[in-house]
């Protein structure tokens, strides 16, 4: 700004730069696959069955013998209606009574959470931690075309104090599991009762404490019901920033419309290809994540 007859001027600052543009936003398309419905097998769940076929029949024998002297587990084991519910039965009642032999041999421990230390279930039918949770994870990779085998690493995002990392690790003991969660109480009694699993306290929000591409396997049960949409896909976007190129997540969503979602991640910048394994979603999901469903009570 000049004054005219004056020899002072004013110069004013330069006016600021535009702001850049906002990014694209994903269309639903970019999102979102449909796929033919899964139902988890019910013959025989794999790592209940994995679990089961260490012990010998004078251990099974054992665990029976005891379940007769109990009433109000015998009625119980005697309804069951399937191989697959019997199987399960006697390991989760055999590290109930504390039969040795299916402590030892499993590797399920018998230690549970006190009143006071949050944990997604108690008494008598969880104490060998997540059997079912494990079948389904399981079952949800190998319809995807993924095997145990090519999981070197994994992380149960949202363990409270351990319960379905704990039956998983008892059943893939070669695997470095991860466990994490918001729960402090929770987290310290499962790293004092479960040495040999690495967990940790993490936020409300990302990121993680964790290396981009680090993970061959990330799972949640029933995790995302407890976010609001943006910080939904905020900790999507985490979950396949963990994940190596390659990997899978897998996550449960206790909805009324149950679903199984599978792309596996090949990059981790680019789009994904159509996943391998079942189902739909009921909004946009954020890349590298596979959902499985099924009514699971937690």
């Amino acid at each position: 700004m000049t004054e005219v007859g004056s020899p002072y001027r004013v110069a004013l600052p330069p006016p600021p730069p535009p702001p850049p543009p906002e990014p694209p936003q994903p269309e639903p398309a970019d999102f979102l696959r449909v796929l033919a419905p899964y139902q988890p097998a019910v013959e025989r769940g794999p790592a209940t069955h994995a679990l089961f076929a260490r012990l010998e029949g004078a251990d099974v024998a054992e665990v029976e013998r005891r379940v007769a002297e109990a009433p109000e587990l015998q009625a119980h084991y005697a309804s069951a209606a399937t191989p697959a519910l019997r199987e399960a039965l006697t390991l989760i009642y055999g590290v109930w009574l504390g039969v040795p032999a299916v402590i030892e041999k499993t590797g399920l421990g018998a230690a549970q959470p006190p009143e006071d230390v949050h944990a997604m279930a108690r008494g008598p039918l969880a104490a060998a931690g997540g059997l079912y949770e494990a079948d389904l994870v399981i079952e949800a990779l190998a319809h995807a075309g993924v095997g145990m085998a090519q999981v070197r690493s994994g992380l149960d995002f949202g363990c409270s104090s351990g319960r379905v990392v704990r039956a998983l690790n008892a059943v893939h003991p070669e695997i470095d599991w991860h466990g994490c969660d918001p729960n402090a109480p929770a987290i310290a009694w499962a790293k004092e009762h479960l040495t040999d699993i690495e967990l940790f306290v993490n936020g409300d929000a990302p990121p993680l404490p964790l290396s981009e591409g680090s993970l061959d396997l990330v799972y949640a049960i029933s995790i995302w019901s407890h976010f609001a949409p943006e910080l939904g896909l905020r900790w999507f976007e985490e979950m396949h920033r963990v994940i190596r190129p390659g990997a899978s997540s897998v996550l449960s969503s206790a909805t009324a419309r149950r679903s199984i979602y599978s792309p596996s991640k090949e990059t981790h910048n680019g789009h994904h290809p159509i996943p391998r394994a079942t189902a739909r979603w009921r909004w946009p999901v954020a890349r590298g994540a596979c959902l499985p469903g099924g009514a699971h009570a937690l």
